[in-house]
């Protein structure tokens, strides 16, 4: 029943997908690593979050503690002089830096608002004190309650941060996306194109988040990828089409290695379904 064309084709262009994303997210982590995008969006999102974007006030403060910055020697006062940015900042440890940086402890809502008025860091940053004192109110002096709000406004405005780093990732991905598909010639219509007419090239297939093992597998596969092209095949509709296929191409690597990879795992069960080629013997 399911043994149809159809799968095959969708498991050959899933797989197609499947193979560059691996590529490319691969590409794009190694890239990130080596110009630190994580702890730089992290460090951007901090002193977005405590209104300190010159790293002179509250932020600076808190980079120099060592629950927020364990490598680092504490006493750096410019953003270039902090050579060993954290990726990552435990919300709770960023509660607890906070606290200790305005110094915040154990009391009544009023010595922790009179506290907070009186921080320097916080001299001319209204916002965050009229923040911070409300937090005071509801904890009612009780310091964990305190810590755990403080900790949940910092874990809710990183979920911003993780959406902006995502955006850029994902620009990153179709761009070496769109540079493997040119350099490769992985046009995604002329690969459907030419499964629909062979599609039993892709029953040996099987899902894998191996980038070396899938690329292997894509190059076994029998497709028209890769250069020269065909000769004939160079007019303006072709050339159109084959730019078409490239960015399609591409735009696959947005959602994600994952996603494609539970896609063909999915199309693969499902061509399995129908009956082996014995069984259909023996009816």
């Amino acid at each position: 029943m399911f043994n149809s064309s159809v799968l095959d084709v969708a498991v050959g262009v899933v797989f197609t997908f499947l193979t560059v994303s691996l590529v490319c997210g691969l590409l794009t982590e190694t890239w990130a690593t080596i110009m630190s995008w994580r702890a730089n969006t992290l460090l951007a999102g901090v002193q977005a979050l405590v209104n300190d974007p010159n790293f002179t006030g509250l932020a600076q403060q808190l980079y120099q503690h060592a629950l927020i910055s364990p490598r680092d020697s504490g006493t750096a006062t410019t953003v270039d002089a902090l050579t060993n940015k954290p990726s990552y900042i435990a919300p709770l440890h960023f509660a607890d830096a906070l606290l200790d940086a305005v110094q915040i402890g154990p009391g009544t809502a009023a010595t922790m608002k009179t506290a907070i008025a009186g921080s320097p860091l916080l001299a001319s940053d209204n916002q965050m004190k009229t923040m911070l004192a409300g937090m005071a109110d509801r904890a009612g002096g009780n310091v964990d309650k305190m810590r755990q709000a403080v900790a949940a406004w910092f874990d809710s405005s990183m979920d911003r941060v993780s959406g902006s780093y995502k955006r850029w990732t994902q620009l990153y991905c179709f761009i070496f996306g769109l540079v493997i598909a040119i350099a490769l010639n992985i046009d995604a219509l002329h690969v459907a194109q030419t499964l629909w007419q062979q599609p039993k090239i892709t029953l040996a297939l099987v899902p894998t988040q191996d980038p070396t093992a899938a690329l292997n597998a894509l190059g076994s596969m029998g497709l028209p990828i890769g250069w020269p092209i065909d000769p004939h095949s160079v007019g303006f509709v072709a050339c159109t089409s084959r730019l078409i296929g490239w960015i399609i191409t591409a735009l696959s690597t947005l959602v994600g290695a994952t996603f494609w990879f539970d896609a063909l795992s999915g199309v693969v069960k499902l061509r399995g379904v129908g009956p082996s080629p014995d069984e259909k013997s023996q009816s």
